[in-house]
This record gives structure tokens, C-alpha cells and sequence, in this order.
């Protein structure tokens, strides 16, 4: 593994790489103040770190709500990446979908709860239910 450029911002440059910041870009959130879940989260809403709202409590507020329905700090991104909620998205991971297939079934209007992941219902012998 090539070793991380020293330049990064506070926080590990393991973590604002697993939130696939380069360098540059997290050279340029740090210096606004955000750290990597922040910066990341404010990112995946369309920001940029010259216009995101910084509001390191409220950051926390939303990884506390992520790690309480079992989500890591990259996996939570991804998810509100596709604008997921921490409990809309537990519901879904832990009917058996992952975020590809939770965003298809979504997509069409259905939640979790109407809808048996297909893979897992041939195997099961189940139905997708309407």
C-alpha cells in the first residue's frame, strides 16, 4: 500500500480516503473546518466546502443515528448518498437488500415491507408480494 501524502487535514488520511477524498479535496474541506464524515456527508448533498452548511453538531447527530441502526461511517455515506434515512435504510438492509437493489425496489415505489427480496424469495420458495 502506497503510504498517504502528509497533507491531509485532521482525521486519519485513511479515513478521508475511505470516503474517497484525494488530497486536494480534503485539503480543501479541512480548511474549511469539516472533517471527513462531515465533509463527506455535506458532499453527497451537493456542496462544495465553500457553500456547505458547517455544522459539526448536527454532523455528529447524523453519524450517532447511522451507528445506532448498525451502519460504519462509509457504509452510512453511501447510503444517504441515494438519500436514504438511517431507519429507511436498516429497514431495507435488514429485509436482506443491499443498497443497489433497496435503490431499484424504491425507485418503483415500494418499501421493505411490500416487497420480498427476489433473489432470496426463489430460494425460499416466497413470493414477491404487490
Amino acid at each position: 500500500m502506497t503510504p498517504a501524502p502528509r497533507s491531509f487535514p485532521s482525521g486519519s488520511a485513511e479515513e478521508w480516503l475511505a470516503f474517497e477524498f484525494d488530497d486536494a479535496a480534503a485539503t480543501r474541506w479541512g480548511g474549511q473546518g469539516f472533517a471527513a464524515f462531515e465533509a463527506a456527508l455535506a458532499r453527497d448533498d451537493g456542496y462544495s466546502p465553500y457553500n456547505a452548511p458547517h455544522d459539526p453538531g448536527e454532523a455528529e447527530r447524523v453519524r450517532r443515528r447511522w451507528e445506532a441502526a448498525g451502519f460504519e461511517p462509509v457504509e452510512a455515506c453511501r447510503w444517504h448518498q441515494w438519500n436514504f434515512a438511517a431507519t429507511e435504510a436498516a429497514r431495507w438492509r435488514d429485509a436482506g437488500f443491499d443498497l443497489a437493489r433497496a435503490s431499484q425496489w424504491r425507485t418503483r415505489g415500494s418499501s421493505p415491507e411490500k416487497v420480498a427480496d427476489p433473489d432470496r424469495s426463489q430460494a425460499e420458495g416466497t413470493q414477491v408480494r404487490s
